[in-house]
């Protein structure tokens, strides 16, 4: 209450409203607390306390994994009477939790698929650590990572630690805090079943790290052998990356026609010349065709173009005669599936769940179903081209009287990447844990 606002605070203690203690108390519990970087083993006893008496379904949730930008800096702890502002992923913490602990999250790390270039990897991290500790100075803190718990029923949420790295966390240092942040809540009382991250490099190299891939989007738990641990993408940055990748590219070929951005302008330049009347797709507008930079963050915007109206519109303008739409058959289909699936992983209530059977259910499967067939043929097109160029650079060096060399057959095999890489992936991986 105190953080919310001080003034409503201070006035319920003053007219003894409420029997508050004072902001000297307040400040010396927060000194006995005793926050710092890492787990921290009095957020950890505390969920054990809260949640003993809850039910399992109520402590089954995920962990969310995030990282955010700093201001590089330094400041003086008064309480600590050391200076902060340098990397610091929790090694004072650590010990606090135990030698077993540690020897769990060992054992688990070992059961990870083997990395051939594991020992090349070691070697660089060894040399950077070694010049990050000779230039300590310059090794401030740039960006932040939080570790939050998130049921799946209720509403309250916590955050299990936090950690200050120099750049992004690396692959070895973030296995390491998801094998421990799935550890520390299930002794906790807690359950978790899932790792939700974004879709940047680093959090892609984890699940490999992990062995996750599009046909395989869970791994053994570490603290339950009979239970697996799912990887999924957070999906409104999914749905995102979905709407920036069309609106960088312009056009994305299909089976059925192109998908265009120019359909989604044709709807808003139709609706700008009526200046009275009905807005099928009213909250469609040009920021949605040409954003800035800080429009692309907005998940809100992506939600409102690939919203339900959209694919509607599309059709009633095209039936009253818009030449422009004449081929929008392949982007009407498509927002119509992106629609259903946003619709079915936005299911927040009993009834609309996504349970086998369920609409929710079928909604992922067909869209699924179609983005494989639309990867298959965008794949067999890509192979075809490179087959074409093979042939043609054959033919150009023996023209030159050289003999030339047949590439590998691993060359024919590429994949060409709808949206991108991250977001197919991304895709794929989470639809599938989400039925599973």
């Amino acid at each position: 209450m105190r953080i919310k606002n001080k003034q409503l605070y201070n006035h319920i203690r003053v007219h003894q409203i409420l029997p508050l203690p004072t902001v000297s108390t307040i400040y010396g519990y927060l000194r006995n607390y005793g926050g710092t970087f890492g787990f921290q083993p009095q957020t950890l006893q505390m969920l054990a306390e809260r949640t003993g008496g809850l039910k399992t379904g109520q402590r089954r949730g995920v962990i969310l994994i995030d990282e955010m930008k700093l201001t590089p800096g330094t400041y003086f702890d008064v309480s600590y009477l050391k200076v902060g502002g340098f990397k610091d992923m929790g090694e004072d913490t650590e010990e606090a939790l135990g030698e077993d602990f540690r020897e769990e999250v060992e054992e688990a790390l070992a059961k990870l698929p083997e990395d051939p270039r594991a020992q090349q990897k070691q070697a660089r991290r060894a040399k950077a650590k070694e010049k990050n500790e000779k230039n300590r100075d310059k090794n401030l803190r740039d960006h932040a990572l939080v570790i939050t718990f998130q049921p799946f029923s209720g509403k309250w949420v916590q955050a299990i630690a936090c950690f200050l790295s120099k750049g992004n966390a690396d692959t070895e240092e973030l296995t390491k805090l998801v094998l421990e942040a799935t550890i520390l809540p299930e002794k906790s009382n807690l359950l978790v079943d899932g790792v939700v991250t974004d879709g940047a490099s680093w959090n892609r190299s984890m699940w490999n790290k992990f062995g996750v891939n599009e046909d395989n989007p869970s791994v053994e738990h570490p603290s339950d052998s009979t239970r697996r641990l799912w990887f999924l993408s957070d999906f409104p940055y999914l749905l995102k990356c979905m709407w920036n990748c069309l609106v960088n590219k312009k056009i994305i070929l299909t089976p059925d026609g192109d998908i265009k951005l120019d359909h989604w302008k044709a709807i808003v330049d139709a609706q700008n010349l009526k200046q009275i009347g009905i807005r099928v797709a009213h909250k469609l507008t040009k920021e949605h065709l040409d954003p800035n930079p800080w429009q692309k963050m907005k998940c809100r915007m992506a939600w409102e173009f690939w919203s339900r109206s959209a694919a509607p519109a599309m059709d009633c303008l095209r039936f009253q005669g818009y030449d422009k739409l004449d081929d929008c058959s392949a982007s009407v289909k498509w927002c119509q599936l992106i629609n259903d699936l946003a619709d079915a992983m936005n299911a927040n209530r009993p009834e609309n769940a996504v349970r086998s059977e369920s609409s929710a259910y079928k909604k992922i499967g067909e869209f699924l179903e179609e983005f494989k067939k639309l990867k298959e043929w965008a794949n067999q097109k890509l192979k075809e081209k490179l087959e074409i160029g093979e042939r043609a650079r054959i033919t150009q060096l023996k023209k030159k009287g050289k003999n030339p060399r047949g590439r590998a057959e691993k060359y024919f095999q590429q994949q060409d990447w709808i949206f991108s890489e991250s977001t197919d992936i991304g895709l794929l991986v989470s639809l599938k844990a989400a039925q599973q």
